[in-house]
């Protein structure tokens, strides 16, 4: 009987184990999809930009050998849309093509 009590104690904390490395995996902090001179990043980081049309998030396109390009980003079904106010325009990306940023 103590046997089966303690597997079963195992199996139970395996799956609660299991459980909390889902979670982690899903808080990913920025998404990106490369692009032919960097990157655009989608942050879960507030928008601190004021703006009328409900971007919510910050965004940031990289540019090699330049500074980063701020922006707010929403998504709207398949859709994700990043607003730059620098050039005063909305790209339109699809949302499978981001995926989680890893950092070298």
């Amino acid at each position: 009987m103590r046997q089966v009590l303690f597997v079963l104690i195992l199996v139970i904390s395996f799956f609660m184990c299991l459980e909390a490395v889902r979670a982690e995996e899903s808080l990913v902090p920025e998404l990106a999809m490369n692009t032919d001179v960097g990157q655009v990043v989608l942050t879960v980081k507030p928008c601190t930009m004021a703006n009328r049309h409900g971007f919510e998030y910050e965004a940031y396109a990289t540019e090699k050998g330049h500074d980063d390009h701020p922006g707010c980003w929403k998504t709207e079904g398949p859709l994700v849309y990043v607003w730059f106010p620098e050039i005063s325009g909305v790209a339109t990306y699809k949302k499978m093509l981001f995926v989680p940023r890893q950092k070298i």
